[in-house]
């Protein structure tokens, strides 16, 4: 089990599909923003809607990363990808879960790259994070994040795909180290291929292969995370 993605993914531009993830690193960006702070303490519970918080401090304040170590996808995951999903989420960490809480809580989920102190997002993979509540025993989105990235296995080596309207809840340990999250997030019907390329007739393409668009794919998953350091200085500002 590991947690650095040690390359990021080559582009043809957002809406069109990844191509294989480069061996060094940097995919067709510059690499990592500049290493900044990797963290930070808050008062307490913080964030629209914060839950579970009643004014009790909350040991997630603070800007927190957390990286994916395992996970199950279940429906309405297509089965087949369900099952391949799941697999590889114990080989490479598909996504990190990025909270920016000092202030008004926001999150951010999307795969990272690099190690350490150098942990951040692909260049020209970078979220914009959505608004988030952060309570005693966890943290979760408050709005649905617009666009994220996700990191997997295919055929020809790491590929990433996009991710839409992505929500996460999560619950946490007493320090904020550990946790699990439920992820919900739909891929774009324009994204098939590299389903299918990652398990094999797991989505219909049918309608692309007439000329239409074949129908979005929703992901639902339970993912077990853990802190992980990360470059806060480098992240674009929530």
């Amino acid at each position: 089990m590991h947690l650095d993605n040690s390359a990021s993914a080559s582009s043809n531009g957002a809406g069109g599909e990844a191509g294989a993830v480069g061996s060094d690193g940097a995919g067709d960006s510059e690499g990592g923003a500049s290493a900044g702070s990797t963290d930070a303490t808050g008062a307490g519970a913080t964030g629209a809607g914060a839950a579970g918080g009643g004014g009790s401090v909350s040991a997630c304040a603070g800007n927190r990363a957390f990286g994916v170590v395992s996970g199950v996808f279940v429906e309405p995951t297509p089965a087949e990808l369900a099952a391949r999903l799941s697999q590889e989420s114990y080989d490479v960490s598909p996504v990190s879960l990025v909270l920016f809480a000092s202030t008004e809580a926001t999150l951010a989920v999307s795969y990272t790259v690099g190690k350490g102190r150098g942990r951040a997002w692909p260049a020209s993979r970078r979220p914009t994070p959505a608004a988030a509540w952060v309570g005693a025993q966890g943290f979760g989105s408050s709005a649905a994040e617009e666009e994220g990235w996700m990191l997997v296995e295919g055929a020809a080596g790491q590929r990433e795909i996009r991710l839409r309207n992505v929500r996460v809840t999560a619950t946490t340990d007493a320090d904020c180290a550990t946790g699990t999250a439920t992820l919900v997030a739909v891929v774009p019907g324009e994204w098939s291929r590299v389903l299918n390329e990652v398990a094999p007739g797991s989505v219909s393409e049918e309608a692309r292969d007439r000329g239409g668009r074949a129908p979005d794919v929703t992901l639902s998953a339970e993912l077990s995370f853990e802190a992980v350091e990360f470059d806060f200085g480098g992240a674009p500002s929530p």
